[in-house]
């Protein structure tokens, strides 16, 4: 057996040993990196794992170029920790959420203090003797507070729903730019558009159709894409497989050769003796 054969065979063990370490095998499907990284280009997510192990098992691990360790935790690594990552995040969006709707909606018991505090008049430190008269009244008539308690309420709704129409955005007369006009446009009528109306009208069919004919036309160009690159990745194997055999066959012409030339050498050397 040749030396190179030898050192190849060695070569190929620790390489081996290497893609065990990450649940890969050699094969001798050999690619260039171009090819692996056009394949790399059309994997979807879903298929991320089983066709990264297909590729990784083609890659270049010849005397030339040899992919290291590193490198095949590189074409792993993008999706390491994806649904962990995806998890926390909603997580956090929940927290966030529930703690927003706890703080935009108060009990109806702190309703209550607001408006019995806001509806109560306000004393001065001097006027004690009148603020313990005041509590003696109150505890005395208890339905006179209620009916106080009940109008300062309604004053507070009311106040609170003017507060709202003043804030609604008030709609602005449509103005029409001088120019042509029929008679029929001048007899028409304007039409009121409410603010909760959708903002321009449904997609015809037309439409509909034209959008699902672009995106077929988008999948079969991908599909395309994918098949062109798989056939590149085979006939890229293919010229790496007849290239390390013609590199073999010379290699034994030379070491034929050099057996030759060493025998010629000692023969020399015995009829010179």
């Amino acid at each position: 057996m040749s030396l190179i054969a030898t050192v190849a065979r060695m070569y190929q063990k620790s390489v081996g040993k290497s893609l065990a370490m990450y649940g890969l095998k050699y094969d001798d499907l050999l690619v260039d990196t171009a090819a692996v990284q056009t394949a790399l280009h059309w994997i979807p997510k879903e298929d991320y794992t089983a066709r990264t192990k297909r590729i990784a098992r083609a890659t270049d691990c010849s005397l030339k170029r040899s992919y290291l360790p590193d490198e095949i935790q590189a074409i792993q690594r993008p999706y390491e920790g994806y649904m962990e990552e995806k998890v926390a995040e909603a997580e956090a969006i929940d927290a966030e959420r529930a703690a927003l709707t706890r703080c935009a909606k108060p009990s109806s018991t702190y309703l209550k203090a607001a408006l019995s505090a806001r509806a109560r008049p306000e004393f001065t430190p001097s006027e004690s003797g009148e603020e313990e008269e005041v509590v003696d009244d109150d505890d005395e008539e208890e339905d006179d507070g209620d009916a106080e308690f009940g109008a300062a309420a309604e004053r507070e709704h009311e106040r609170q729903q003017q507060l709202q129409r003043q804030q609604q955005p008030r709609p602005q007369p449509q103005r029409h730019k001088p120019g042509k006009q029929t008679l029929a446009h001048q007899g028409s009528k304007q039409h009121f558009r409410p603010a909760s109306a959708p903002a321009g009208r449904p997609k015809s069919a037309m439409a509909s159709l034209r959008q699902q004919d672009r995106e077929d036309s988008d999948d079969a160009r991908q599909r395309s894409a994918a098949a062109i690159s798989i056939a590149y990745l085979r006939a890229a194997a293919e010229k790496k497989k007849a290239r390390d055999r013609e590199f073999a066959v010379r290699s034994r012409s030379n070491g034929a050769l050099l057996r030759f030339l060493a025998l010629v050498a000692d023969w020399t050397v015995v009829i010179v003796a």
